[in-house]
């Protein structure tokens, strides 16, 4: 069984000092969301096997702080240029890379795309995930890109 848990980086200031998108730190409320998320994570004993993440500074602090709530390395957490800005499509290509070894993984990325795409996995209409917003999918196929097996909802929570 596979387990999938998409998380959107938490909140971010609306503009970096030189005004690049992918430069945007959080904010104190979003360190608070992502300890929060970790949290949550050990609270559920469901701890991803490997993290990805977006190359944003927003979503790589996101991924840090949750890291350090768990107790998964950060050095071991694997950044992914493809992520940013990436849409459903992108984002599944992504996934079905993974080894089949792994068993759970998170990608801490972006809306739309991360809404997009618990949508196209799970054919549920879910909304726009807030900041934050963690979504867990579980799969009972064995292969990371199996198009046959199906994604189900396991919870959706946000702040």
């Amino acid at each position: 069984m596979k387990t999938l848990f998409l998380l959107r980086h938490a909140k971010a200031l609306l503009y970096s000092q030189n005004n690049s998108d992918i430069d945007r730190p959080i904010t104190g409320d979003g360190k608070r969301e992502a300890e929060i998320v970790g949290e949550l994570l050990l609270k559920n004993k469901e701890l991803p096997k490997l993290m990805i993440s977006s190359k944003a500074l927003r979503a790589i602090t996101t991924a840090r702080i949750v890291a350090q709530k768990i107790n998964y390395p950060e050095k071991e957490i694997v950044i992914n240029k493809n992520i940013y800005k990436a849409g459903s499509k992108k984002l599944q290509s992504i996934i079905e890379e993974i080894d089949n070894k792994i068993d759970s993984l998170m990608l801490v990325g972006h809306n739309p795309g991360i809404s997009d795409l618990i949508e196209d996995l799970t054919d549920s209409i879910i909304g726009f995930i807030p900041t934050a917003g963690l979504v867990c999918l579980i799969n009972k196929s064995k292969n990371w890109g199996d198009k046959e097996g199906k994604w189900i909802l396991k919870y959706n929570y946000h702040l």
